[in-house]
């Protein structure tokens, strides 16, 4: 965890947080895939934002997923959602294209940050059932503690060059101008 912590924290591009948060839930609990889903505030809603180990066409094909229906799925407070027989219990916006790609269990984790929901990270077995343990359900927890983080300093980070780039065009903007006001002025005297 502490190596992924660093891991996570050294990455400055959402993109690159969401794509090493992937990768690191894979090999952190020895499955095949892994998914982070983003709250969309506007929207009330999750949306595919980043997977490994799923075709290059899962984020296309994967519809949002209301926030009420997950907070139905984990009784509104529980954090932890799993599902440990996917082609039997699974249901949802997603669920054919789950049960075509072969997922068998899923374990969801809440991201949150500052109380507020940042979105999930989904802990995907494919092929065979697994059962997570509660080391592995806290193991992605803490995982999914460091996404929270990393992202939120991500974005950020975003915000800030944003803001920077609006602010030298203003810069610009206004020394065209005064360069145009101090042209008048020459012209005058």
């Amino acid at each position: 965890l502490v190596r992924v912590a660093a891991r996570l924290n050294a990455q400055l591009d959402l993109e690159a947080v969401l794509n090493t948060v992937c990768q690191e839930i894979t090999r952190a609990l020895n499955i095949q895939a892994a998914t982070v889903n983003l709250y969309d505030e506007t929207n009330h809603a999750l949306f595919s934002a980043a997977d490994f180990g799923l075709p290059p066409d899962y984020q296309l094909r994967h519809r949002p997923i209301p926030i009420s229906e997950y907070k139905k799925r984990t009784n509104g407070a529980t954090p932890n959602y799993v599902v440990t027989k996917v082609q039997e219990e699974g249901s949802g916006p997603n669920f054919e294209m789950y049960k075509s790609l072969g997922m068998q269990s899923v374990a969801s984790v809440r991201m949150m940050r500052e109380g507020k929901l940042i979105g999930i990270v989904n802990a995907i077995a494919i092929g065979n059932t697994r059962e997570f343990t509660e080391d592995e359900l806290s193991l992605l927890q803490g995982l999914a503690d460091q996404a929270a983080l990393a992202i939120a300093n991500a974005r950020l980070v975003d915000q800030i060059q944003r803001n920077n780039q609006e602010l030298e065009q203003r810069v610009q903007a206004r020394t065209g101008e005064l360069r145009q006001i101090n042209e008048q002025l020459r012209n005058e005297i």
